[in-house]
């Protein structure tokens, strides 16, 4: 005697459901990609914000080493902030370590880049020092070396702000009054969504748009 099976024979997708499940997915990932990208682009910020943070500390110490003098960052005919790499001495003996080749430091200092840079970039130094904190040995009285304790708003002066990397050799440092190689806005360049992060006199981080910034965060005066 024979017995009818109870289980239902199984049943395929229609098309339409799967075209409704392709649909859904793409839906998802059209939502899910930028969100995906904008957390990424945060988390390089953020990245490239704790990398001025270590400058600045590393600044900030050599200054308190030495009776409130902060380092010098251009020499003449010889500019301290390298396209090329980390800047030079007296800088670069306090932020890298001694006995490094030039192509070490390129390699091996992370410090001097903004996450953001696209990887035919990646020996490029992204920040740029003003020149009228980190002044010259021997550039006149405004752009001479200069102690802490003479800027009566740390807090409201821009010591090192991100570069544009495409600025030739100039884009290693600004200051407006001498010429047009070395203006600000020539040199810096908004990287993160409009804004770019600045590092200030007293050590701390701000993300900032460079048309927001006044003359006198930049002089200090």
């Amino acid at each position: 005697m024979k017995t009818r099976s109870s289980v239902a024979p199984r049943r395929g997708f229609t098309l339409i459901e799967l075209l409704t499940v392709v649909a859904i997915i793409g839906v998802l990932a059209g939502i899910l990609i930028p969100v995906v990208g904008k957390v990424r682009g945060s988390a390089r910020t953020v990245q490239c914000a704790s990398n001025l943070r270590q400058i600045g500390l590393a600044i900030l110490t050599y200054t308190s080493d030495n009776k409130d003098t902060l380092p010098w960052a251009l020499k003449t005919n010889n500019g301290a902030w390298s396209d090329q790499g980390p800047p030079t001495p007296p800088l670069a003996a306090i932020l890298v370590p001694s006995g490094m080749t030039e192509a070490d430091r390129l390699t091996a200092n992370t410090v001097f880049k903004c996450p953001l840079l696209q990887d035919n970039q990646a020996s490029t130094c992204s920040y740029a020092a003003n020149c009228y904190v980190l002044g010259s040995e021997n550039w006149g009285d405004r752009l001479r070396i200069r102690r802490l304790a003479e800027f009566s708003r740390p807090s409201a002066t821009v010591m090192i702000a991100e570069k544009n990397v495409e600025g030739g050799k100039n884009a290693n440092k600004w200051f407006d009054d001498y010429s047009w190689h070395y203006k600000t806005g020539d040199i810096l360049i908004d990287r993160h969504s409009g804004k770019q992060n600045m590092l200030y006199v007293d050590g701390h981080v701000k993300r900032r748009s460079m048309d927001d910034i006044t003359p006198q965060e930049i002089t200090g005066r």
